[in-house]
């Protein structure tokens, strides 16, 4: 019998997870059922501002990609070379299932991506709130990108506050050498009234190139 899911939400159980590849491997064949349940909606926010700054034919990779939800997002707007990792095994399998990446492979965030190829876009929904991945670990990711290349990253609403990321981000930037050049506050888990930050980070060594401007409904007043 399926255990009643906990008052603070579904994703409550993965941010108390001592171990997190375990926990959804376990989780991978109910994820989305339960997901639904919150009204997850980050992968449409997210890859709707990665479509206004990045063209269709870019090589993307969508970091923690769960089941899929992300890359479907992406497919359904027209990107075709998407590439996918997770920590999770049994996510994997089922991200695999959706046919909309190129492939999807193994990798802790929380280690850099050794990998001889580049991408012109990275996407990061739903993985960064309460840990293990913190703001050093996002030079993990930009380094995985082509030079100038964006970062769109979800940051959760609670944890935003509790965990102090504007601190943790203003200190990282110094020590990992990359800029948050974009916030916006956006709709997350909208039965659960929780909000989230979505943001685009770039090396901060490199000149700023946005291929077009973020539409105004992205920009904060």
């Amino acid at each position: 019998m399926k255990k009643e899911l906990p008052e603070d939400g579904v994703l409550q159980r993965a941010y108390d997870s001592d171990d997190k590849s375990a926990h959804y491997d376990n989780w991978a064949d109910e994820y989305e059922s339960d997901i639904e349940k919150e009204r997850f909606v980050g992968p449409e926010e997210a890859a709707a501002l990665l479509h206004s700054i990045v063209p269709t034919s870019a090589k993307v990779i969508d970091f923690g990609c769960g089941t899929g939800l992300v890359g479907a997002q992406l497919q359904s707007l027209g990107y075709q070379q998407v590439f996918g990792v997770d920590i999770s095994e049994g996510m994997i399998k089922q991200a695999l299932q959706r046919d909309c990446y190129r492939s999807v492979r193994h990798h802790d965030l929380c280690t850099p991506l050794l990998d001889d190829i580049r991408y012109q876009a990275g996407i990061c929904v739903g993985v960064c709130a309460f840990g293990p991945v913190n703001a050093d670990h996002i030079v993990h990711m930009t380094g995985a990108l082509d030079s100038g290349a964006p970062l769109v990253i979800t940051i959760n609403g609670k944890a935003w506050d509790e965990m102090d990321w504007p601190q943790q981000l203003e200190d990282a930037q110094i020590q990992q050498g990359y800029t948050v050049e974009y916030i916006k506050t956006i709709p997350y888990l909208v039965d659960k009234q929780i909000d989230a930050k979505l943001l685009i980070i770039r090396n901060a060594e490199l000149e700023s190139k946005l291929i077009c401007q973020p539409p105004e409904q992205y920009s904060d007043d």
